[in-house]
Formats: structure tokens, C-alpha cells, sequence
């Protein structure tokens, strides 16, 4: 399963959190990433990962996983400036 890029721009900067109502990516990206099979053994949880990219197996490691996400590469997987440029 694809996971939409623009939900995952929007849960990962929380343009849509009001100011007492932060996200947090343990508890509100990981599951997302979990239930879509994102780091799965199959997918980006692999050993190798996939396509360049890997995440922990079913994030178990949430500080390697959000730096994978929004640093590694340069950080150009995120662009915090403008979401839409991210890959």
C-alpha cells in the first residue's frame, strides 16, 4: 500500500495540529507507516531496505526511522521549507 506523500508531509510537520494539539512522530507517523506495511520485512524493513531507503523493522527504532525520514539524503526526502519539493 502507497502511503499519500501530502498525508505524510502533513503528519510529519503538523500544519493541520492546532497549537495544543501536537503530533508526534512515535505515535501518530509510525503507526501509519506500520499499518501501510511501510516497515515491513517486505518493504523498507528489510535488511537492505528498498530503493535506498530503510527503516527499522516495524519501527523499532523511531529515532533511526524519523532521521531516515527527514535527514538522511541530505535532507531531501523533507523539505521543512516547502513540503511539496520533498521526494
Amino acid at each position: 500500500m502507497v502511503l499519500n506523500r501530502t498525508l505524510l508531509m502533513v503528519l510529519l510537520f503538523g500544519s493541520v495540529a492546532t497549537a495544543d494539539e501536537p503530533l508526534y512522530f512515535d505515535t501518530t507517523v509510525l503507526p501509519i507507516l506500520t499499518k501501510a506495511g511501510c516497515n515491513s520485512g517486505a518493504c523498507h524493513g528489510a535488511t537492505a531496505g528498498r530503493g535506498g531507503f530503510r527503516l527499522s523493522l516495524w519501527g523499532s527504532d523511531s529515532s533511526a526511522d524519523y532521521s531516515a525520514i527527514v535527514n538522511d539524503w541530505e535532507g531531501r526526502r523533507v523539505d521543512r521549507v516547502n513540503p511539496s519539493n520533498s521526494l
